[in-house]
């Protein structure tokens, strides 16, 4: 996890406005965020916790953190003859998740 002050959101939306976040920070873990939660500071701020900026359009520097989700675990949660049941992670790409299920066999 690496805290980047005054950092351009260009990349991160999907019409590349060149907004600034106060703070970034992007987590692939959720002890991540409890760490962040604990820092007086950042705790103060608003949050702002964004994937992969599509369907994200800024219209101004935004004077807080901004959270990058990449939360790209999978795991089967149960199982049985005719369902499967997965939890995963907000931050994985849908593409991803689909590549996995065609992989597996899964659909629906």
């Amino acid at each position: 996890m690496h805290i980047q002050a005054n950092y351009c959101l260009r990349h991160h939306n999907t019409f590349h406005v060149p907004a600034h976040a106060r703070y970034f920070i992007e987590i692939d873990k959720q002890s991540d965020i409890r760490a962040l939660r604990s820092d007086p500071i950042l705790a103060a701020l608003p949050w702002y916790v964004i994937g992969d900026g599509s369907n994200l359009l800024l219209t101004h520097d935004l004077e807080g953190v901004v959270v990058r989700n990449k939360f790209r675990q999978l795991r089967i949660m149960k199982e049985d003859d005719t369902t499967l049941w997965i939890s995963v992670g907000g931050g994985m790409e849908w593409d991803e998740l689909v590549h996995w299920s065609v992989k597996h066999g899964l659909w629906g």
